[in-house]
């Protein structure tokens, strides 16, 4: 399902992402943060590669239903990120941090996101990068221990929320 999904066009637009490079799995790998932090970011203890390994290990032999549930939810978040927010054009680059709070917070928000105006979905992504959460300084250490993920999540949910 990675592979697939790491060759939907409007996610390698959004990630710039040529079919000619070799990303060694570091795109994969942000779809799977999403997943994961979207199903289960509550469970979450400050060890990413052991969290990303437990979601995958207990989605290893997963439903046809539950890959395409996943499928359009990944499509349809990136849709409307790269629609809303970014007017349909690549993105400056991303840090993955941003990246999976953005895509977690629209995903946590998708059906009234893409019944929006895009310019106050890209007005929420604007507030989203003044936060505090997302301050070059926030976002220099610590990045993957729980208090901070947890924020950084919660955070672009209730901003893409509108609270």
């Amino acid at each position: 399902l990675l592979k697939e999904l790491d060759n939907y066009p409007a996610w390698r637009r959004l990630n710039k992402m040529r079919k000619d490079q070799l990303y060694r799995f570091t795109k994969q790998e942000v779809i799977l943060r999403f997943m994961a932090f979207h199903d289960r970011a509550s469970t979450y203890e400050g060890h990413l590669a052991k969290f990303l390994n437990s979601y995958m290990h207990e989605y290893q032999d997963a439903s046809p239903e539950f890959l395409e549930q996943k499928t359009q939810l990944f499509t349809r978040t990136v849709d409307c990120a790269f629609d809303k927010i970014f007017g349909k054009e690549p993105p400056p680059k991303l840090p993955i941090t941003i990246l999976e709070a953005v895509l977690v917070g629209v995903a946590k928000n998708l059906d009234s996101l893409v019944a929006m105006p895009a310019p106050e979905v890209r007005a929420r992504y604007d507030q989203l990068g003044s936060h505090q959460e997302f301050s070059e300084l926030a976002l220099k250490e610590g990045l993957s221990k729980k208090p901070r993920v947890i924020a950084r999540l919660n955070t672009a949910t209730r901003i893409f929320a509108g609270k």
